[in-house]
């Protein structure tokens, strides 16, 4: 195209030359159009916007120089993981009265993904939308009507019914717990279910193990809890992701058959690896001593 544009004013350079023109028609510049030539050889600018679909209020942009992978995988991780990050575990919902009540939805922002789609953009006012993946409880209302026809797990602890604070802190971390379901491939976290034990919440203290030796704290007996619904869920067959030993031997399962949790950094996590959905019972017996957790399902194993 250049060439074309060109020989028009080279012969218009000759003629006027010819005819003795003055140096102002000599000298005037060549136009394309609208624009001048420097303005058709100006680089468009190079950034990158990243959105969410679903939030019109977030809009991030990046410039060519921002550009950086550490910098940019700092990013997707406080974005994904961060105080108010997108990352969110699922929260197991309730059988309330024959419906599904309460729950959460698992949310996980990809941060590999988004760094390599930034980085592997075309650079031109490119828009890049957040990889967020949503997955919801996997059971309904109409699962509910015969979850509780067979039991297929189940198990029980004792304790000294005459620690107070003790048989407290596990009946508030059983009741939590209480006719929670888990549909095909849903995931049960202790932590989000059950929650910190703090005062505020009614947990007192009792007895725990820290650094190896045993000492009053708050909470302690939700480990008791934590340990009989892991023998619980372990003979129906769920799918044991995270589970952590005590530091010393406890009185209430052989050595080996516990699962410990810290608020913080010990969870309690499984999974329901059945075709079916299953739901959880929670019993205590204070003037005996027992707690007591129960799987149950429509169908036997």
């Amino acid at each position: 195209m250049k060439p074309l544009r060109l020989l028009p004013i080279v012969g218009l350079f000759v003629l006027s030359s010819a005819c003795g023109a003055d140096e102002e028609v000599m000298a005037s510049a060549p136009v394309f159009g609208e624009k001048s030539l420097h303005e058709l050889r100006e680089t468009p600018t190079h950034k990158v916007s990243v959105y969410d679909e679903n939030d019109e209020d977030f809009h991030v942009e990046f410039t060519r120089d921002e550009l950086q992978e550490d910098e940019l995988r700092s990013f997707a991780k406080e974005l994904a993981r961060g105080e108010n990050g997108y990352d969110q575990s699922m929260k197991t919902p309730k059988n309330i009265d024959g419906q599904v009540e309460g729950g959460q939805d698992q949310v996980i922002l990809d941060e590999n993904a988004l760094v390599e789609n930034i980085l592997n953009h075309s650079y031109y006012h490119d828009s890049i939308k957040l990889p967020i993946k949503v997955t919801s409880p996997n059971v309904t209302d109409d699962d509910l009507q015969t979850i509780s026809d067979e039991t297929i797990g189940s198990f029980s602890t004792s304790f000294d019914a005459s620690t107070t604070g003790r048989v407290e802190n596990i009946r508030l971390s059983t009741e939590s717990i209480h006719r929670s379901i888990l549909g095909p491939g849903d995931r049960f976290s202790f932590h989000e279910v059950v929650g910190p034990a703090t005062a505020e919440r009614g947990y007192q203290e009792a007895n725990v193990i820290v650094d190896g030796e045993f000492t009053n704290g708050m909470g302690g007996g939700i480990c008791q809890t934590s340990t009989t619904l892991y023998n619980a869920v372990e003979r129906a067959g769920l799918d044991i992701i995270e589970r952590h030993h005590h530091s010393l031997p406890i009185s209430y399962v052989p050595e080996g058959d516990d699962a410990m949790v810290s608020w913080g950094w010990a969870d309690f996590k499984f999974e329901n690896g059945h075709d079916f959905p299953v739901m959880i019972t929670g019993s205590v017996d204070a003037s005996s001593g027992h707690v007591t957790f129960e799987v149950t399902a429509a169908e036997s194993i």
